[in-house]
């Protein structure tokens, strides 16, 4: 079973911050592919959600936090296994 994937308000944020800078500072191309990218790897965790490492600077909190890491991105995840 596939899980899915929600984006909080400040993960989209981030995402449209991100593309902002990019469109500015490299061309609305680069922007676009590299956001779509972006996004792909968080597909990956559809069928492979423990594929990221435990996030140390985060396992203080009740839930387990996991990441990513694209290029110079981390991206911060948790899985619900309630749901």
């Amino acid at each position: 079973m596939e899980l899915k994937i929600f984006w909080t308000d400040f993960a989209r944020d981030e995402l449209r911050k991100n593309f902002s800078y990019l469109k500015e500072n490299a061309s609305p191309k680069v922007a676009k592919n590299e956001n779509r990218k972006i996004v792909l790897e968080t597909l990956r965790l559809k069928k492979l959600p423990e594929i990221g490492q435990v996030e140390p600077r985060l396992s203080n909190k009740s839930k387990e936090f996991r990441y990513l890491v694209h290029q110079t991105y981390k991206i911060i995840y948790w899985i619900n296994k309630e749901k």
